[in-house]
């Protein structure tokens, strides 16, 4: 069963971003940090979580946004008292983060990154879950919302070296579109076209 993400959804949500997406730059901030994007996300009239439910148990889940670049800078501003101190001890920590931090605030400055505003942020279902049909039918669900929203056009960015995901948006029907440096590796940018899709 497919239902919008909740507030109770959360944690669960972030556990599965945390353990599934480990080369994201939101992991080495913590699952505190996650569930706070996720929170932030789900109360945003621009964006949308969806999760999959099966026996009471959520295996997959998928976000998007209408505008991202919009909806970080506002995150930001609205928690600015929170995120402040704790990404500062973060970067205390860690001192590496500083440049990825700021690379997360104007990575949509770069050159054609922010021609389609429109996002696929984040897509999970459980390794062993997989091979179901779960992500195509998350995917769908956000291509509704993204419908109902006039919104014609969407990307997806992610590493070019994961080789298995690249491979999963090309089956949906993606089109690959360039090629960018961010948290020092290359990433990809696709792009999938609803109308044309159809």
């Amino acid at each position: 069963m497919i239902k919008k993400m909740e507030k109770q959804d959360l944690a669960e949500c972030a556990w599965l971003h945390y353990s599934h997406i480990k080369n994201s730059f939101l992991c080495e901030l913590g699952l505190f940090f996650i569930k706070k994007i996720y929170e932030g996300l789900i109360k945003s009239e621009d964006c949308v979580g969806y999760v999959y439910v099966d026996n009471a148990e959520i295996i997959g889940f998928i976000t998007g946004s209408k505008n991202t670049g919009k909806f970080i800078r506002n995150m930001i501003i609205k928690n600015f008292l929170i995120f402040a101190p704790y990404v500062g001890l973060k970067i205390f920590i860690r001192p590496h983060l500083i440049k990825k931090v700021c690379e997360t605030l104007f990575y949509s400055k770069k050159s054609g990154v922010d021609d389609v505003k429109a996002e696929l942020v984040s897509i999970v279902v459980k390794d062993n879950q997989r091979g179901r049909g779960i992500g195509k039918k998350l995917f769908n669900e956000l291509i509704a919302f993204f419908q109902e929203n006039n919104i014609t056009k969407f990307k997806v960015m992610l590493g070019k070296d994961n080789i298995g995901a690249n491979k999963f948006y090309e089956s949906l029907g993606f089109n690959f579109s360039f090629t960018f440096h961010l948290y020092g590796q290359d990433m990809n940018i696709y792009t999938y076209n609803i109308e044309s899709s159809k």
